[in-house]
């Protein structure tokens, strides 16, 4: 798709014709025929899962799980590839700018450039499946072309109007930054979201670092414009850039704190390590519509999970092949429905553990029947967990021993 939308802005689609298009297709299946064909030997289902379902399926059909809208990605770009992003945005409309001079074979390199990186970008944001990891391929001509506008600073006469430009932007972010540190006093829905997506206990890292953060931003914005601006250029460019790569570590070292404690109470961690030392170490633990991905690592053996189609789950191999997996002996233990959780909550004569999110803690007496009989046994910011006893039994029925 690159080559043809380059040959296509270049003018020149015959090009295209002298391109070995059998020699690199003979390469790729070489490359990766035998791979394919190891793996849907051992399994089967492998190719219409990989091809057709997590391929054409999730590009082209709506209601897929991970999606988003066509913007998707313009969070990702000016984020992931923070603070050279903004650089990247001025450097990419001066380019625009001069159209007529990116079609000259003198400029073809910087036109391949910035074609590959716009077709990974619109390609990814008009699939219906989207992850922030799907932006990756484009990081290497964004780079390209930053390094390559970075290194014509040396021969240039004055700073050109995207270099002034973006320290002028990391410097309105600062600004910007620096006044959130008073939004969630403001805005009482803010402040409520934040205690829905944050541990309290990051949380209260928060508001300070964002003052920090836009006094870190502003300062780096003001000498990089005042530098890039400078009269006197030996040695600007490399100046310029050095401030440029210590924006981002900079921030980076500010947020390690709020970063390490929410990485703390996020994970499960402490979770498995408070039911590891107690008397309910061995019991069975069940998700209730809800799933942590880590517990079962640190519990070192599987969790159970209640759901109607797997969407708590990150695998999208076993949610699409739900049935399947429910077919097994170890499915129909680990993967339940909520008739399945129903009559083993009423019949089970063992002891079994349920973890589900605080707002589902009714809902889950009402799954189990017995919500008199549940315990709550540990609770966290989002989620708890409780216990819930054997089974009571009807004893059977004596044999009637006669008159």
């Amino acid at each position: 798709l690159t080559v043809i939308a380059f040959e296509a802005a270049r003018g020149s689609p015959r090009e295209l014709k002298r391109l070995r298009w059998l020699g690199g297709l003979a390469v790729f299946f070489l490359t990766a025929l035998p791979w394919c064909l190891v793996v849907s030997l051992r399994n089967p289902s492998f190719p219409r899962y990989a091809f057709w379902e997590e391929s054409v399926v999730r590009f082209t059909a709506g209601g897929v799980r991970r999606g988003g809208n066509v913007f998707y990605y313009l969070p990702v770009f000016f984020g992931g590839l923070f603070p050279w992003s903004l650089f990247l945005l001025f450097t990419a409309l001066n380019r625009l700018r001069r159209w007529k001079e990116l079609r000259d074979d003198k400029q073809a390199p910087v036109l391949y450039l910035l074609i590959w990186s716009t077709v990974v970008l619109v390609f990814f944001s008009i699939s219906h499946s989207k992850l922030p990891a799907y932006f990756l391929p484009a990081c290497v001509p964004l780079s390209l072309l930053m390094a390559g506008g970075w290194s014509e600073l040396d021969s240039a006469a004055r700073a050109p109007d995207w270099l002034t430009a973006g320290f002028a932007a990391i410097l309105a972010l600062g600004l910007v930054t620096a006044l959130a540190f008073w939004l969630p006093i403001h805005f009482s829905w803010l402040e409520r979201l934040s205690r829905e997506k944050i541990p309290p206990q990051a949380l209260a890292h928060v508001r300070p670092s964002l003052a920090y953060t836009g006094m870190i931003l502003a300062g780096w914005g003001i000498l990089g414009r005042k530098l890039a601006s400078s009269q006197r250029r030996r040695g600007i460019p490399w100046l310029t850039l050095a401030i440029a790569a210590l924006v981002a570590p900079s921030v980076f070292l500010r947020w390690a704190q709020p970063i390490r404690t929410y990485a703390e109470y996020a994970s499960s961690r402490q979770l498995a390590r408070t039911l590891l030392s107690s008397a309910q170490k061995d019991l069975m633990v069940y998700g209730f519509y809800y799933f942590r991905t880590s517990l079962p690592f640190y519990l070192k053996r599987p969790v159970g999970l209640v759901t109607g189609g797997g969407g708590e789950l990150t695998s999208n191999y076993i949610a699409s092949h739900l049935d399947g997996a429910r077919s097994g002996a170890a499915g129909r233990e680990l993967l339940l429905d909520y008739q399945s959780f129903y009559s083993k909550a009423q019949t089970s004569s063992q002891p079994f553990l349920v973890l589900a999110r605080n707002s589902h803690v009714a809902s889950l007496g009402k799954a189990t029947g017995r919500g008199e009989d549940l315990t709550p046994l540990w609770a966290e910011w989002q989620d708890s967990v409780w216990g819930v006893p054997a089974a009571r039994l009807p004893s059977p029925a004596r044999p009637n021993s006669g008159p």
